[in-house]
């Protein structure tokens, strides 16, 4: 086979295979019919139940189901579109290889490349690794946030003990994962035990270091390759020469125990508001200077001590200074807050014991107990069957050795025929028959063994068959209980699922209508203080009426809030009055209007009034009808009826001037 794999479809008997080359001296097919990897010789497909659409995307993942375990996997793929991309699959897979630790996404096995049909451009390779039915730290956050629940110090605690464990293995191991970040940190089923995994930029720190002084891209500036900006270190958002070292893991862990302990990005806030990435980017590359917005645990938890050895801890690991930060995770083992746990987890005790799994309710915690159970009850079923096959292994020597006893009776047969054909010449073989008399006897002792061995071995194989026969019986009545334990676990799952689905609904139709209501009220509120429609208390009736001999004056700049706030309570009608020389620009509530006047600057191709309306989406169209109105009598002149045009991203109305002395403009305004 040469060294480009080809892609090979089997139309016959609807199955096709990806050829994916060679592993382990063995030739592996993807069968696009079965969904499963297999033997190309032998076709004992080792994964199965694989979606393949999930590969159509660059590092796409799969679950897939490992028959030679009987555990359900990840399978993640590359995409190999240049030669280094192959490599760096390669050298994910070796360090997952090299890395066994319970709070690391265990390797299983990789698979070489491979071209898939839906695209013969380019060709594919697989990493195949431990699966974590809880999702990743980001879901786990999600949850938190979506359940109104906080995290306890004892679970900040059994979570960060575990990522140093981790952390502080691969470090003393020379290797660094620098990437970390929520997404990277993977959640058991209980969701309280985590493994760090996606290894993709791991590097082990000697060979940083060398090729640092070769002067490669391991020496970075503005940016490591393949670190997420929003969890990298100051140094990395600006223009010096970074290189790769365990202070940056250091940094990530601490970033991730900030997330962890107030469920939201530890510099994601400006000025109390949730900030964008733009700014969380600013936030951290102005850490410890004045300007710094790291947001303090005490904003969001309450201040005890528990919480103060959390704080001291997170201000050791986000030291702006790289060189003040602990050198590697292993300095991190004896910090007060995470060393109770650390031992008891690195002893053998389960997280689970340790602290209760935070979305556990009794149901859940019985169907997670059931689980153990099958589990259990699934390795049993395994090991059977290995016994099984051993077994059978046993009755196909049996079968065997019949084969010989069969050959030695033959041979008997042959020798009882010399024996008669001696008989016949023995007087002619006198002198030579004692010899052959003693022959016969010793033959004769050869058979009768031969015969006890065989009677006695068959009596020991009928019981053997009779022990696997009882063993089988078990195994099958194990194996329906089993299956209906199993039944029951996705009943009660579904019952639980419905009721959440319940509640979901009935607590988005309060928010609603708690919303709607409050709304309504404050909409209320200002119709009072404004008049009926917004801003009619600037007009008697109409502007002829006059009071210490003038006009209602013009709007000031806190009735223009007011009637903006009306506006995003949902107000449609409105009323606006200006000075005819005035300008004005005012914001409210994510609304904005903006008059302008030309009247002053004398232009030739006449004088005109600019009224702009826009909200956070754009410009909001309206129509109005305008009038000049002067400021004495209240005489109007100079009415139109008008529409808003676009201007730019806002909505705009142009108004021409007649009048000469001095006046007011009225606008009367619908939202459209």
């Amino acid at each position: 086979m040469s060294s480009t794999r080809k892609f090979e479809s089997f139309v016959a008997d609807n199955a096709g295979f990806y050829d994916s080359g060679r592993h382990k001296s063995t030739r592996f097919l993807f069968c696009c019919h079965t969904n499963k990897f297999c033997n190309s010789k032998k076709k004992n497909g080792r994964f199965t139940g694989i979606d393949a659409s999930r590969f159509k995307t660059n590092k796409g993942v799969t679950d897939a189901l490992d028959n030679l375990t009987g555990d359900t996997i990840i399978l993640k793929s590359f995409t190999i579109v240049e030669e280094d991309h192959l490599q760096t699959a390669k050298e994910e897979a070796a360090t997952l290889s090299q890395l066994a630790h319970k709070n690391i996404v265990r390797y299983v096995d990789f698979i070489d490349e491979l071209t898939p049909a839906w695209n013969k451009r380019c060709s594919m390779c697989f990493i195949a690794m431990q699966r974590c039915a809880g999702g990743s730290l980001v879901d786990w956050i999600d949850r938190m946030n979506e359940g109104w629940r906080r995290t306890s110090g004892a679970e900040a605690a059994v979570i960060g003990a575990q990522l140093v464990s981790a952390l502080s293995y691969c470090h003393q191991r020379g290797i660094g994962h620098f990437d970390m970040k929520p997404g990277n940190v993977f959640i058991m089923a209980d969701f309280i035990e985590v493994k760090l995994g996606d290894f993709g930029s791991a590097l082990t720190i000697q060979s940083a270091s060398e090729s640092i002084k070769a002067g490669s891209s391991l020496y970075t500036t503005k940016g490591v390759f393949a670190h997420t900006p929003l969890y990298a270190p100051p140094e990395f958002h600006t223009d010096e020469k970074v290189k790769k070292s365990p202070r940056l893991d250091v940094w990530g862990f601490a970033m991730i125990l900030q997330e962890v302990l107030t469920l939201e990005h530890a510099f994601g806030r400006v000025d109390d508001q949730e900030a964008n990435h733009p700014q969380i980017q600013l936030n951290i590359r102005q850490h410890e200077k004045k300007e710094s917005k790291r947001t303090c645990i005490y904003k969001i938890v309450d201040e005890t001590d528990e919480f103060d050895r959390f704080e001291d801890l997170l201000e050791k690991c986000l030291r702006g200074n790289r060189k003040k930060r602990p050198r590697t995770a292993i300095e991190l083992r004896n910090e007060g807050v995470l060393v109770d746990f650390l031992n008891k987890l690195e002893n053998g005790a389960r997280p689970c014991e340790l602290v209760p799994p935070p979305f556990e309710d009794e149901k859940e915690m019985q169907i997670r107990e059931m689980r153990a159970k099958l589990a259990t009850k699934d390795r049993t079923i395994t090991d059977l069957e290995k016994t099984v096959n051993s077994a059978m292994n046993a009755k196909h020597e049996i079968g065997q050795r019949d084969e010989i006893i069969e050959m030695k009776n033959e041979e008997i047969l042959e020798l009882k025929t010399e024996i008669e054909n001696w008989k016949v010449n023995f007087a002619k073989m006198r002198e030579a028959n004692s010899k052959l008399e003693s022959d016969l006897r010793e033959y004769k002792k050869i058979i009768e063994q031969l015969t006890m061995e065989q009677d006695l071995e068959r009596e020991n194989w009928k019981n053997e068959m009779a022990k696997m026969r009882r063993l089988t019986l078990k195994l099958e009545s194990e194996f329906e209980e089993a299956k209906k334990i199993n039944e029951q676990v996705k009943a009660v799952k579904t019952q639980n699922r419905e009721l959440k689905e319940e509640l979901t609904k009935k607590d988005g139709k309060i928010a609603y209508l708690e919303n709607s209501s409050r709304q309504t009220e404050e909409r209320e509120k200002l119709r009072i203080e404004m008049g009926e429609i917004a801003g009619a208390g600037h007009f008697w009736g109409n502007d002829k009426h006059t009071s210490n001999g003038g006009v209602r004056n013009e709007m000031e700049e806190e009735e223009l809030k007011k009637v903006l706030k009306l506006l995003a309570l949902g107000e449609k009608k409105i009323n606006l009055k200006f000075y005819y020389s005035d300008n004005w620009e005012v914001a409210e509530a994510g609304w904005t209007i903006q008059f302008k006047s030309t009247v002053d600057d004398f232009r030739e191709d006449g004088e005109y009034f600019y009224l702009w309306i826009s909200n956070k989406e754009g410009g909001a169209k309206f129509k109005a009808t305008v009038e000049e109105i002067d400021h004495l009598t209240g005489e109007e002149e100079n009415h139109r009826e008008l529409h808003s045009e676009k201007d730019g991203t806002r909505q705009r109305i142009k108004y021409e001037e007649e009048f000469d002395a001095d006046y007011f403009v009225r606008f009367n305004i619908t939202l459209l």
